[in-house]
């Protein structure tokens, strides 16, 4: 992953974890760290994963204050259900995607080791805020293609000539029994259908920005990480479906203030 750090006071460091055990207290204070990033951070297609870290900085606190996060990503959906449906029967597809995304702070101990990881408001106890969520859902209820099929691609079962027989058996009835058909019956062969098929594909890709706040933090060295987590799920009867979701570009921005006291 490429990143770009970056501090707003001159004398501001942002150091990997090796450095602290050497020179935490070497660090200067800054008001506010930044981390930004120029490539996608996290893909995930048809499957659930685990929370993981995607922007990380760390900052110097001199006293006893609040710090706020501001974090923007882009966010990124793309879920697909095919339908199949013939003789009348509903088949139903669907798809699901969700990005959920939290901030996570440690403070640097006497040991250089990070501290308990404490997750920032709102999403304190871990589940953080979603960032883009979709649920397809797509239902059809069809007749079926009527005309029998001629010609069929072997790899794949797909019909891809119809001819012109159809799939109507019309029988003669004679209800005398002289020889001759008095009537006429029409019945439809199901088992001759062929699927009618219907497909819904939606894509989308948007920037979403949320504060998360950390109060009543102690002095010292604080490692501040955005975290994300793609959850997906599909479901399908005799059509199919599939879901992803990405995070694309994003930037971490760190400020500390204080704020009115009750």
């Amino acid at each position: 992953m490429k990143t770009i750090l970056i501090a707003t006071t001159a004398a501001a460091l942002v150091l990997g974890n090796s450095a602290f055990a050497a020179g935490a207290n070497k660090i200067p204070s800054a008001k506010a760290s930044t981390v930004v990033s120029d490539t996608v951070l996290i893909e995930a297609v048809g499957a659930t994963q685990s929370a993981d870290e995607v922007l990380h900085t760390t900052i110097k606190v001199p006293e006893q204050k609040e710090m706020i996060f501001d974090v923007s990503m882009e966010c990124g959906l793309y879920t697909n259900t095919l339908v199949k449906s013939k003789g009348g029967t509903a088949d139903t597809s669907t798809a699901e995607a969700a990005v959920d995304v939290n901030v996570a702070y440690q403070m640097l101990q006497k040991d250089g080791s990070w501290g308990p990881k404490v997750y920032a408001l709102p999403g304190g106890d871990g589940k953080g805020v979603t960032f883009c969520q979709r649920k397809q859902e797509l239902m059809a209820k069809f007749q079926g293609i009527f005309q029998q099929c001629d010609v069929t691609d072997p790899a794949t079962g797909e019909c891809l000539q119809y001819g012109s027989n159809t799939c109507l058996i019309t029988e003669g009835v004679d209800t005398n029994g002289d020889g001759v058909h008095d009537s006429y019956t029409t019945t439809l062969d199901i088992d001759c259908l062929a699927y009618e098929e219907v497909g819904l594909v939606l894509s989308t890709m948007n920037a979403n920005a949320f504060n998360f706040v950390a109060p009543n933090l102690q002095a010292g060295i604080y490692r501040v990480a955005v975290e994300a987590e793609i959850s997906s799920g599909t479901t399908a009867q005799a059509g199919s479906s599939s879901a992803k979701a990405l995070i694309g570009r994003g930037s971490l921005v760190v400020d500390e203030s204080r704020f009115v006291q009750p």
